[in-house]
């Protein structure tokens, strides 16, 4: 079988599994990755983020297929969005990506307010997050100026610290 036969029975295998079945998405995906579709390159997407990313890297790959696309993917190193875009020198710039997503989580929002701390100090350490991020934004187009920059939602952490008493306080 040809690759785009192989191509067009895994599209219709994906529309068949859906998007609600990961499990199912997965083994699609490493079929996928089982494809030589080196020279059908048509996108060239950077993940960069602080969590793991094999997954979604390679549900996002499968789920692009959809729609005739087959990107060359540069996945940044674990906890270093802020490692790669402030060295100029890094293998992200050098990738030249048409689009960056960006996958963070909460420890990426520094500093955090203290414990009971007042609206204006959370407002500051909001600011101060605002900023930070604006800055890497910033820096990705200073580079790659016609580079589409995506950002997921920040991860919020799994535990409650101070359990149902952080919902009655500015700094939780």
């Amino acid at each position: 079988m040809e690759r785009n036969e192989k191509i067009e029975e895994l599209k219709a295998l994906l529309d068949e599994a859906g998007l609600d079945n990961f499990s199912r998405l997965m083994k699609l995906s490493r079929k996928y990755a089982k494809l030589d579709l080196q020279e059908a390159k048509t996108k060239k997407i950077a993940f960069l983020g602080t969590c793991s990313m094999q997954m979604i890297v390679s549900v996002t790959k499968l789920l692009l297929l959809r729609y005739d696309m087959i990107p060359e993917v540069y996945e940044g190193e674990y906890d270093g969005i802020k490692m790669d875009v402030w060295n100029d020198d890094s293998a992200f710039y050098a990738f030249a990506p048409d689009y960056v997503i960006l996958l963070p989580d909460y420890r990426d929002v520094a500093p955090m307010p203290g414990m009971l701390a007042t609206a204006k100090e959370v407002e500051e350490c909001q600011s101060r997050a605002v900023d930070s991020w604006l800055k890497i934004y910033e820096k990705i187009h200073e580079k790659l100026p016609a580079c589409q920059i995506l950002c997921s939602n920040f991860v919020i952490p799994f535990a409650n610290s101070l359990g149902n008493l952080e919902g009655n306080y500015l700094f939780s």
